[in-house]
């Protein structure tokens, strides 16, 4: 928490902005309800909270938003590896759907919600 109250210090001072009157946290491992953080975002754009902590994409994915990085020993990475099940019902289209999902067909999708490949 005190880094992010650092980095909130730092962009007050590159831009010259009115110190912070409150700040906007939230837990990192929401799971499953992670997706229902984006909307927490626009408060911090309009100015009715100076910080929001969540998930990079959703950050990035706000217009106006500035993201600052977690301390390197704070970051985590979510990978998602696919594999076909020995006992799949259809081994060529399960994987037909992993070369789909991989492939540069997908890259406009992933860059639209602010996601890396990784």
């Amino acid at each position: 928490m005190e880094s992010a109250v650092n980095g909130l210090g730092v962009i007050e001072q590159r831009d010259k902005l009115p110190e912070a009157g409150s700040l906007l946290l939230l837990d990192a491992d929401l799971a499953e309800s992670a997706a229902n953080c984006a909307p927490l975002i626009d408060p911090v754009v309009s100015g009715e909270a100076d910080l929001a902590v969540q998930a990079e994409h959703e950050i990035r994915c706000v217009r106006g938003a500035t993201f600052l990085p977690y301390p390197v020993a704070f970051q985590r990475t979510t990978r998602f590896i696919g594999s076909v099940g020995a006992a799949a019902g259809d081994v060529a289209a399960a994987k037909d759907y992993l070369a789909f999902i991989t492939g540069p067909e997908t890259a406009t999708a992933i860059t639209a919600h602010c996601l890396t490949r990784g």
